[in-house]
Order: structure tokens, then sequence, then C-alpha cells
């Protein structure tokens, strides 16, 4: 993600109802951390190519909603105290 990109994305899901990002590369894993970032912005996260072995909801997060579609690497998916998350789907 470039130098101002995240400031892009927040800008985007404050004054968007839906926001759809065709592609993102970070730095570091989209999950995590970086998911911990934006879920005040969201309800629900949907990734359609997820390539990190490892998926983490972090402690305390409050996304109630995460889709991941085509994670071939996929081998764990983690997720901490308190998450308020209601529905998952993995689908390989």
């Amino acid at each position: 993600m470039s130098s101002d990109g995240g400031a892009k994305l927040r800008k985007a899901f404050e004054t968007g109802l839906d926001v759809h990002v065709q592609k993102m590369i970070v730095a570091i894993s989209p999950s995590g951390p970086f998911l911990q970032r934006f879920a005040s912005f969201v309800d629900s996260v949907s990734f359609n190519n997820y390539r990190e072995a490892t998926f983490h909801v972090p402690d305390g997060n409050t996304i109630g909603e995460i889709s991941v579609w085509n994670a071939p690497a996929m081998r764990t998916f983690v997720a901490g105290s308190n998450t308020q998350l209601e529905t998952l789907n993995i689908v390989q």
C-alpha cells in the first residue's frame, strides 16, 4: 500500500456504505494488526484471494463477518479473545 494508501482507504470507509477494493498489496499480512486498524470502519470483510498461511483476528476485534475465498496456502485461522465474529466462511 502506498504511503497515503491508509488515509485514502479510511476516507473511503467514512464516505461510502459499501467499499470494494479490487487489489491490495501490503507489506504485512492483511490480517492481524492491519485488520484491527480498519475494524472500527467495517462490519464485514471478504478476501477473494488470500495468499498467507495464517489468518489472524486480533483480540477485541469487532468485525462480525469474515469471508475468505481462494486461500490455498492458508493452514491456520486464529481468533483472539473477545472477538465479535458471528459468521466465518473459508473456501479453499
